[in-house]
């Protein structure tokens, strides 16, 4: 279960305005008023504390702050830590060593996607690279060699082969590398039907 779930099923912002804060000045309803710990010599009670909205309300600042936001700020710390203090405080049992683990798989596999990423994006500007400079290479082989070659028909051929293989890599269809390169054979198999080889 996600700790700062748990916490907050558990503990309400009364039970921390206690904790944290003097007896409050006044009550209205179901919100009581206290003075605000953000502020010093404050003449009129304008922190508003309400279990029903789970919220404190400063309305010197305007902010609105949850039971994590609001010991986060009192004890100048982060909103995991100030979730530790508060299960610490009450004596609930959260299973920090989980939760690190946890963080510590997404960031194993947070790295080993970038790798990946890494390694289908190397792989796809070299095959792109090698299709881009073979389709220059035969056409200015093309216009080097006599009208009347027996060559020039296998070259042209080459140079479908190369227009064909760089539209796999730009079209519609191909624009996602990853599924390109789970598809790897298509760059190295050709229509047949067209009979360019």
């Amino acid at each position: 279960m996600d700790i700062f779930f748990k916490v907050k099923n558990i503990v309400k912002t009364t039970d921390i305005a206690q904790a944290y804060l003097n007896e409050p000045i006044k009550r209205s309803g179901d919100t009581y008023f206290y003075y605000s710990p953000f502020r010093t010599q404050e003449r009129t009670a304008s922190l508003a504390v309400n279990d029903k909205k789970q919220c404190f309300t400063d309305f010197g600042t305007g902010k609105r702050y949850d039971i994590f936001d609001f010991v986060s700020e009192i004890e100048n710390c982060d909103l995991r830590d100030a979730c530790i203090k508060i299960a610490n405080h009450f004596n609930i049992d959260i299973e920090i060593n989980k939760a690190k683990s946890y963080m510590k798989i997404a960031n194993m596999q947070l790295q080993e996607e970038i790798k990946i990423q890494n390694a289908i994006n190397n792989w796809f500007y070299d095959i792109y690279d090698t299709v881009s400079s073979c389709y220059k290479y035969y056409r200015e082989l093309a216009f080097t060699l006599p009208i009347g070659s027996k060559s020039l028909p296998f070259i042209y051929r080459q140079i479908q082969k190369f227009e064909y293989l760089t539209d796999i890599f730009y079209n519609d269809e191909t624009k996602n590398k990853l599924a390109l390169y789970k598809d790897r054979k298509r760059y190295e198999v050709y229509e047949r039907e067209r009979g360019v080889f």
